[in-house]
């Protein structure tokens, strides 16, 4: 006889996809999805598609904390279907041409690439992420413009 929890068959725990998933009840387009960032000033900026943003945001604010990426489809007429999960920033990167930054800090090695290609120029607004004397990897991705995402991981 066989028993499996939660964390699955090797009993390995899963990162959960969503901080929070919700329902909110606003009247838009059916079969819309949007997708889009919820910075730390209260600005919202929409990575893809067409959706009611503020009001999707507005459900979210008690559930999870900004910054966030959220994804939210329309299961029907006036009902959404969102998900959110936390990141570590939005910042601005200028004269970037690359739509993926990546720096990484292990021991006293730094090493950094533009859509995988390495790079020599600093990006100071990812510098602010590094945690001194911890390894970790700092990934940025382009949401629109000069704006990008950032998730920290510590390695």
């Amino acid at each position: 006889m066989s028993y499996y929890d939660g964390v699955g068959i090797d009993g390995v725990a899963r990162p959960a996809s969503w901080d929070a998933v919700i329902h909110v009840d606003v009247e838009w387009a059916l079969r819309a999805s949007v997708e889009f960032v919820a910075g730390s000033a209260g600005e919202l900026h929409v990575v893809d598609g067409d959706g009611p943003v503020a009001a999707c945001a507005a459900a979210l604010e008690a559930r999870v904390s900004r910054p966030y990426l959220a994804q939210a489809t329309a299961i029907s007429a006036s009902r959404w279907l969102v998900g959110a999960r936390h990141v570590s920033g939005v910042v601005s990167l200028t004269d970037v041409a690359g739509d993926e930054v990546s720096v990484c800090w292990i021991g006293e090695r730094r090493e950094q690439s533009v859509d995988g290609v390495e790079a020599s120029s600093r990006f100071a607004p990812l510098e602010e992420f590094h945690r001194r004397g911890v390894d970790c990897a700092v990934v940025a991705r382009r949401i629109s413009g000069d704006l990008f995402l950032v998730e920290l991981n510590l390695l």
